[in-house]
């Protein structure tokens, strides 16, 4: 079991087996696949993926002519107890394995009695045995996990594929002595990430990493909403209240919260995820952030309003917010409405989109009529 999961929890990072199998039927639903691995056996399309985490010293892969040599070479250690190997795909379906086979382990678990059992012979042989690709080393599934994982369709989630990018790019630019950015621009590559999705990860993490480390902010309860950081980051007058500079350019290699910024760091982060502890977050609805912490944080007396007596419709009120977020959703549909345009020569005659674009001509001019 890999017990560098990026979906484990950090307290649960580099556990032991039983712990992160544990963690592993606790939280992340288990049961659904022993119904299926109990109905119907592995299925051998679905390998998992590992690598060996003690190889002998004087084991070289060059020495092999092909994949089968090498194989039978791995086999033959592994049958002398002179390897094991790490998961790094399908920890899932390997602890549901375990459970279901090892009958010990599912009573020091406790596992529920409503879990599934195996009860028939060629199910329990079919399972002692999975189909597995081996890679010599962890930097060469990288590219496979980036694309299944992140810009895939079995996408992890925010915080899990946060972690994984961070270990990532730290690691490509310590190995190759680089940049951040420069490694951020070779893990793009790897993930066939054609957006900035990956460099919006990464400072979001390192914003959580620092306020935890450098200002012992309680982040356990940022983690479930991690993709609310983005969207703070996103927003240009909270940006500005933070003094935080656009994602393309931060200087990724030095501190983004210092000295001078950091009292509003954790005030802002405090309003949206609470302490942890005896405070709870004022913008519990995250379309808050955008409709309300914005327009209020652009305005100095709503601020400062916001601050003294938390009430946020009251401080909405004094920052001219409406006028604003009118403003902007103009912008917004004006903005769609030309990108449209570039491809709307796709479309000439389709009657759906003909209806559409009338209504919304409609709409501009009840709107243009309202406004005189």
């Amino acid at each position: 079991m890999d017990n560098e999961n990026p979906r484990l929890a950090e307290e649960y990072l580099g556990g032991e087996q039983e712990e992160i199998i544990n963690v592993l039927y606790e939280q992340f639903d288990l049961e659904e696949l022993a119904f299926s691995m109990v109905s119907n056996g592995y299925f051998d399309e679905e390998p998992i993926v590992v690598v060996p985490t003690d190889l002998p010293k004087e084991f070289d892969p060059d020495n092999y002519k092909n994949t089968n040599e090498l194989q039978v070479a791995l086999e033959e250690l592994s049958n002398k107890d002179k390897i094991t190997f790490r998961v790094l795909e399908g920890n899932r379906r390997t602890a549901t394995i375990k459970i279901l086979l090892d009958n010990p382990l599912r009573k020091k678990l406790d596992v529920d009695e409503d879990f599934p059992k195996v009860e028939e012979k060629h199910i329990i042989e079919d399972l002692k045995q999975i189909p597995a690709i081996v890679y010599l080393n962890e930097e060469d599934v990288s590219p496979y996990l980036g694309i299944r994982h992140i810009a895939g369709n079995l996408r992890w989630e925010a915080f899990a594929k946060a972690v994984y990018l961070h270990k990532q790019i730290e690691s490509e630019a310590k190995k190759s002595n680089i940049t951040i950015d420069e490694s951020i621009s070779i893990i793009r590559k790897r993930t066939a990430d054609r957006t900035d999705s990956i460099k919006k990860q990464y400072a979001a993490y390192k914003i959580l990493k620092e306020l935890e480390n450098d200002y012992d902010f309680n982040v356990k309860q940022i983690k479930n909403r991690f993709s609310l950081i983005i969207e703070i980051t996103n927003k240009p007058d909270i940006r500005d209240y933070l003094e935080l500079k656009h994602y393309n350019k931060i200087n990724f290699d030095s501190n983004i919260i210092n000295s001078g910024n950091h009292k509003k760091f954790l005030q802002v982060f405090t309003w949206v995820f609470g302490n942890g502890t005896d405070i709870e977050p004022l913008f519990k609805d995250s379309r808050l952030i955008g409709r309300r912490l914005a327009p209020i944080l652009a305005d100095e007396n709503s601020t400062e309003y916001l601050i003294k007596h938390g009430n946020i419709e009251e401080a909405y009120e004094r920052s001219g917010g409406e006028e604003r977020f009118f403003n902007q959703q103009i912008y917004d549909a004006q903005r769609k409405i030309e990108n449209s345009l570039s491809i709307a020569y796709k479309f000439k005659g389709n009657q759906t989109s003909l209806n559409q674009v009338q209504s919304l001509m409609d709409a501009v001019k009840a709107l243009f009529e309202t406004l005189k």
